[in-house]
């Protein structure tokens, strides 16, 4: 006997306008600052709503996250930043990824010169945007957060 489909199945509608509404939607956080949502398409941030907030929080997504040290040499004052991306392959709740991000930022952290560190920082994307090959899109953004203003 064929396996009936469910036309109008109310969960997997949510979780595809859940995904239709942060595709374009980037979470940015410099240090202990809260996080902030910014419009990809306008370049403003937003503010958080709780429907957003579900929208982003509530449903699995594909993510990538560039997590970055910001540094700057202290006597050229060249401001530079490092970074990694780790991007998942399947479907993951944001709280699911909270101990392996943490764990790439860390290894991160270590890896630069500590006279150099300024301050640390990351931008995840719900919708699995490639932020390392999009120019100079996360320096903007790190840049317009303040990154390099904490000395």
């Amino acid at each position: 006997m064929k396996r009936r489909n469910k036309k109008n199945c109310n969960h997997a509608r949510l979780q595809r306008i859940a995904r239709a509404s942060v595709k374009d939607l980037l979470i940015c956080n410099i240090g202990d600052a809260p996080a902030l949502v910014l419009d990809g398409r306008k370049g403003e941030f937003i503010s958080a709503t709780e429907t957003l907030v579900n929208a982003i929080c509530g449903v699995p997504h594909k993510w990538s996250c560039l997590v970055a040290v910001h540094c700057k040499v202290p006597t050229t004052g060249e401001v530079y930043m490092k970074t990694d991306q780790p991007f998942t392959s399947e479907l993951k709740y944001q709280r699911n990824m909270i101990d392996e991000l943490t764990e790439c930022h860390q290894k991160l952290v270590d890896s630069v010169n500590p006279a150099h560190k300024v301050n640390v920082g990351w931008i995840a994307s719900p919708s699995g945007i490639d932020l390392i090959n999009e120019g100079d899109l996360a320096m903007n953004i790190f840049e317009n957060m303040g990154a390099w203003e904490n000395n």
